[in-house]
């Protein structure tokens, strides 16, 4: 009962714009068709995240949001629904990336930068700059770099969260998929001792 979908549609996506880029520069070497092409389909991912913004703004306007939480990653959306809710902004790193997009408002409007390791947010941090204050590590026994690598054990304190009779809450955010991992967190939690 506290769930609420709210479903916002998409007519074009970065899979898509990356087909359409590499197609251009497969059919042409022309320099000048290829600016003509890649402002053709520049204009074509403007409209899209008009009309996405246009129904955030209709279908988000009886909600109060507080929070809004997204992995770190150049879409718009999260950006654009912190702004028009006037909420705060929690940036999620979980893996090594290209953060070229991560530069002006889009990254310091941010309230937070949360990352799953300690060397995982050195490296990020290494690339871009990032408010002290603002930067996170939450406790995994796992620091992601390349491959995983056991970080540090896991202290009392943590396990006692998994003790017999205590409640536990377990919120996952994101799209219901296989690359978000839904599937390994419900597995993960088949393993945990029932003691």
């Amino acid at each position: 009962n506290n769930i609420h979908q709210v479903r916002v549609h998409s007519f074009y996506n970065y899979p898509k714009k990356y087909k359409h880029t590499k197609k251009l520069y497969e059919i042409t070497s022309n320099k000048f068709l290829r600016f003509i092409g890649r402002k053709c389909l520049a204009v074509v991912d403007l409209l899209n995240e008009i009309s996405m913004t246009m129904q955030l703004r209709l279908k988000l306007f009886p909600h109060n949001i507080d929070l809004v939480q997204a992995n770190a990653g150049p879409h718009f959306l999260p950006y654009k629904i912190a702004n028009i809710k006037k909420s705060g902004l929690i940036y999620y790193f979980r893996h090594l990336d290209e953060y070229g997009w991560a530069k002006g408002d889009m990254l310091d409007r941010a309230s937070h930068y949360i990352f799953v390791g300690r060397n995982l947010m050195d490296k990020i941090r290494s690339s871009i700059k990032l408010d002290d204050e603002k930067c996170h590590v939450i406790h995994s026994p796992f620091d992601v770099n390349e491959r995983l690598i056991e970080e540090k054990q896991p202290s009392a304190e943590d396990e006692s969260l998994f003790r017999k009779g205590q409640e536990k809450h377990v919120v996952s955010v994101g799209r219901i998929c296989p690359e978000k991992g839904q599937h390994i967190t419900l597995e993960a939690m088949a393993m945990l001792p029932s003691s």
